[in-house]
């Protein structure tokens, strides 16, 4: 049996500073399943986290959810069922790890917040931190918070740009772990990683952006990091016949 779409994008085109970041892009995130997303600085990965997250609206296209374009008010439940995993820590620095991880807990309607804050923490590993004002963490500790943060409320989604940045070996394994539970119940996730061979390790989907097109790519094969790796991912994708799976439609 295929396995279920969950979120996605359809036609989607995005202009930013005056040029076509995205260009008519679709894909769908699988239940189940990873889809890695890499390409060179620019390239509009962190574009596609955005509107899939909902934080900013294509010129033309739709999010789906399940094959449906999404309404406007459709996000109000939806984002309950997304754990995101960003460039910005989205939390008050005042605050402890605690004391943000309980009210954003409250704010999903997660059972027994403080319980389930604590829980949390101690399982990245900032139990012994859980006090401490979240300003205070040090680079790896806040983004071991966000990982708490994304995981907590067992979303259905994971939407993750660079979540292993800042962590150490540790870090990485405890991510890599919890990224294949989260798959093993059925959830789906969005992976973008500068480390490419390990974002296909952890997916079944890879693609590329390039020049605001979504292309199929090689599993092996760089996303950036030179014309080389640019122009393979390039014929990849024209030719069509790349091992990456290519994207269907809702």
């Amino acid at each position: 049996m295929e396995p279920r779409a969950t979120l996605g994008m359809r036609g989607v085109t995005r202009w930013l500073g005056g040029r076509p970041v995205l260009r008519d892009v679709s894909l769908e995130l699988r239940a189940g399943e990873g889809l890695a997303l890499g390409g060179a600085n620019g390239s509009g990965k962190t574009t596609v986290w955005r509107i899939l997250a909902g934080l900013l609206r294509p010129q033309s296209g739709c999010v789906t959810w399940e094959g449906r374009p999404l309404a406007p008010d459709d996000w109000t439940g939806l984002h309950l069922r997304i754990g995101l995993v960003g460039h910005a820590v989205m939390a008050s620095p005042a605050l402890s790890g605690f004391e943000n991880l309980t009210f954003f807990a409250r704010l999903h309607g997660v059972p027994r917040p403080r319980r389930a804050a604590s829980e949390w923490l101690e399982r990245v590993g900032l139990g012994g931190v859980a006090a401490r004002p979240l300003g205070a963490y040090s680079r790896g500790q806040r983004q071991r918070w966000a990982v708490a943060r994304a995981w907590l409320p067992a979303p259905d989604v994971l939407l993750l740009d660079e979540p292993f940045a800042g962590l150490d070996a540790g870090g990485v394994e405890m991510v890599t772990s919890l990224l294949a539970e989260h798959h093993r119940r059925g959830g789906a996730s969005l992976v973008i990683d500068h480390d490419w061979l390990r974002a296909c390790r952890l997916t079944r989907q890879q693609f590329v952006l390039a020049g605001g097109r979504l292309l199929p790519a090689a599993g092996g094969a760089p996303p950036a990091g030179g014309a080389g790796g640019a122009a393979v991912n390039a014929a990849a994708g024209a030719a069509g016949g790349a091992p990456g799976s290519a994207p269907r439609s809702p």
